[in-house]
């Protein structure tokens, strides 16, 4: 008897997910990333000459802040492995102290509007569209906080603006107007698009799922098809042991080389192949 191999052994192994789309959460981590390395970066060319400055004109205070917040933002650089909320909240809590810092330092007129401007987008990418929410509403009460505060005399206003030199409550009620509508409008949009991205890739993640089970029960269903076409093979055979012999399978010829030519009792036989071509070449050549 000649065996013949027609189906090889198969496991049930299922093999590995194709579709692994990243969630909210890992987008966030490769954005905070961005964010701190090119933070440094800026900071080196924008901070550190700040501090010289500050410090040669007798500002000590807002000088240990820059330094501060330059080291802060390094630190949440360098060491990658602090809890993502940790370090976001850090960048974030450090583009708050510069607005704050620099608002009390320059007032309304200064580098303060920047920082607050970009702090409700950044806690928005960062940790939600609520935390951006959450932002503005903080920012504008400490601004407002600080402009009652000047104006009533009991902190020093700098020195920097029109007229007479210090802003005055039309300037105050207008900055804070501005910043409120602004911040809003590019907090609310971005809002809704968080949403709608959180929305698709959870329909992604779970398509992904859905898919996944059904690749495994397709591949479970070819496996149980293959060993029962293999126990059926093996039946065929152990007939044909039992009626004959098979004495070759395969020839050196094409079309038709999976001839066999055997016996069954005092009969031979031949197996002819089931490609139609196949079957005429060997029918006329055997």
């Amino acid at each position: 008897m000649i065996n013949r191999p027609f189906f090889r052994p198969q496991t049930s192994r299922v093999s590995e997910p194709t579709l692994n789309p990243p969630d909210i959460g890992e987008l966030r981590h490769q954005i905070l990333r961005v964010m701190l390395i090119g933070s440094s970066l800026l900071a080196m060319v924008a901070i550190v000459p700040g501090i010289a400055q500050r410090a040669r004109q007798g500002d000590l205070v807002m000088a240990m802040v820059l330094a501060g917040a330059f080291i802060g933002v390094l630190i949440l650089t360098i060491f990658s492995k602090i809890p993502y909320r940790v370090r976001a909240i850090g960048f974030l809590s450090v583009v708050a102290l510069l607005g704050l810092s620099t608002l009390a330092a320059d007032g309304i007129y200064g580098n303060s509007r920047i920082f607050l401007m970009a702090l409700p987008v950044l806690a928005s990418l960062l940790l939600g569209g609520w935390a951006g929410f959450f932002s503005i509403i903080l920012s504008l009460g400490v601004i407002i906080l600080l402009a009652v505060l000047m104006l009533t005399g009991q902190i020093p206003a700098p020195v920097f603006g029109p007229e007479d030199g210090h802003a005055s409550l039309a300037y105050w009620l207008v900055a804070i107007t501005t910043f409120a509508m602004v911040g809003m409008a590019m907090v609310l949009p971005l809002f809704s698009l968080l949403n709608g991205l959180v929305n698709s890739l959870t329909q992604t993640k779970q398509l992904a799922g859905t898919l996944d089970i059904e690749r495994s029960q397709l591949e479970h269903r070819i496996i149980e098809r293959i060993q029962e076409l293999e126990r059926l093979d093996a039946e065929w055979n152990r007939k044909l042991d039992e009626l004959g012999q098979v004495d070759f399978w395969k020839i050196a010829m094409k079309p038709g080389k999976p001839l066999a030519f055997g016996k069954v009792g005092a009969a031979m036989f031949f197996g002819l192949p089931g490609n139609p071509v196949s079957v005429m070449a060997t029918f006329y050549q055997f």
